[in-house]
């Protein structure tokens, strides 16, 4: 039978910090969480609390996504197995991406991540939400002051070759 042996360092306590949703490669955090049809959802996170075997650490993750009416999404397992040999203490970084369909549904998705720590044999579930929404027709790009050469109406000078016309 497998026995729990009592951690040395004290029990471990699987946990998640610095949950963040992103965009735009992780770079621009979204808060709130919402986002339009055809990005891409960067989900960051960083473990900590796991047990390690020596310095062995063995952390898998699933990855869940529910649509706005609760049906399956997305169902990843093992979508992460981090299985390495680690010198320092501290935590572990963990990235996930979803891309969001341009024809999604719009809004609230639930995101359900499970951790296991199969060394403390620990299991963690973090549901967060984001929302899918039309983007807000926003304030117009920067208006581009037209020269001589470069008409606000399209046309350009004498010289361009482009024609409406085939």
């Amino acid at each position: 039978s497998f026995g729990f042996a009592k951690n040395p360092q004290g029990p471990a306590n699987l946990m998640t910090r610095n949950f963040l949703f992103a965009a735009n490669d992780s770079s621009e955090v979204r808060r709130p969480s919402v986002y339009s049809p055809g990005e891409t959802v960067f989900i960051t996170f960083e473990v900590d609390g796991f047990k390690r075997d020596g310095k062995k650490v063995w952390i898998q993750e699933d990855l869940n996504v529910q649509y706005p009416n609760n049906e399956v999404a997305i169902k990843l397992e093992n979508i992460n197995d981090f299985q390495k040999e680690m010198e320092n203490e501290g935590s572990i970084k963990f990235e996930n991406n979803i891309v969001i369909p341009p024809n999604a549904d719009l809004g609230r998705y639930t995101l359900t991540i499970t951790l296991r720590d199969l060394i403390s044999r620990q299991e963690l579930k973090e549901q967060r939400f984001f929302y899918v929404q039309q983007p807000a027709p926003g304030p117009p790009p920067p208006a581009i002051v037209p020269t001589p050469d470069d008409n606000a109406d399209g046309t350009g000078s004498p010289g361009n070759e482009e024609t409406d016309e085939n």
